[in-house]
């Protein structure tokens, strides 16, 4: 379907997808896929989408103001928005782009899970799955289910890659493998030649959390994974994940967990049966 809007160049073009009811409650669920070219100024004012937009721009540049926050975007991005949020979006200078808008049964709990929501990213890498799910509908037939699955997974596949970059691999990968010892921040801040100071501040800006609570939060999960797995003791799974004494375990996993470790393990049990 071509697109006549005020503003947008008459080769701009969106196609809707009309294909769901043969694919009840699935994980991707195409709504549209849009290519627009727009030469001069241009805004939308809270555009209503109910569902989740991937926009890629591949020329010029614009903003996306979403929650009183106002995202710049150029060439050579990716961004992922929240449609039931109602942002607006404009450009001053012009802009081109794609976009695709998406549901599924997963989507929001994997939207609230990311930190990133805007990457930079490869036109030629991400440009294909774009073209891949815009040809059915030029050539007249609509992609199917299996299509749209694979593009859309490598898609929102590239913002997974951006939580935690490469910088505090070593850290990470120490603290998975002595996590029944003593670990001290400044060790782990010797490691990327940084002082306790940057390193904090740095660690958290890329992870999302301190090193402190980033250790704890690693060893409850692990204890979790053990206490529903194993048939370990407490004594046991408390050397095992690093914990000083089995009093501080109790402690630190019913303030992250809200529940004891016994109970937690209870639960698990009675679910598995049931």
């Amino acid at each position: 379907m071509r697109i006549l809007e005020k503003g947008v160049t008459t080769d701009s073009e969106i196609f809707l997808y009309h294909r769901t009811l043969l694919a009840p409650n699935p994980f991707f669920r195409l709504i549209s896929v849009a290519h627009y070219t727009v030469p001069d100024q241009y805004s939308v004012s809270e555009f209503s989408v109910d569902g989740f937009v991937l926009l890629l721009v591949v020329q010029g540049d614009g903003y996306i103001t979403q929650n009183n926050t106002t995202t710049y975007m150029h060439a050579g991005q990716m961004i992922l928005m929240n449609g039931y949020d109602r942002p607006s979006f404009g450009t001053n200078r012009g802009i081109e782009y794609y976009s695709i808008v998406f549901e599924g049964t997963q989507q929001q709990d994997f939207f609230n899970a990311l930190r990133v929501k805007t990457i930079s990213v490869a036109k030629e890498e991400a440009l294909p799955c774009f073209l891949a799910l815009l040809t059915p509908f030029r050539e007249g037939r609509q992609p199917d289910n299996k299509l749209i699955n694979q593009q859309l997974a490598t898609l929102v596949g590239y913002f997974t890659t951006e939580v935690g970059s490469q910088k505090f691999d070593v850290v990470y990968d120490y603290v998975c493998a002595h996590l029944n010892e003593r670990i001290a921040v400044e060790d782990l801040a010797k490691m990327v030649g940084l002082s306790t100071f940057y390193f904090i501040r740095a660690f958290n800006e890329d992870c999302g959390m301190t090193p402190h609570e980033y250790l704890i939060k690693l060893r409850v999960y692990t204890a979790s994974y053990l206490l529903k797995a194993s048939a370990m003791t407490l004594g046991e799974i408390t050397q095992c994940c690093g914990f000083s004494n089995e009093s501080a375990f109790n402690n630190t996993f019913k303030r992250i967990m809200g529940i004891t470790p016994m109970i937690y393990r209870k639960n698990a049990k009675k679910q598995s049966r049931g």
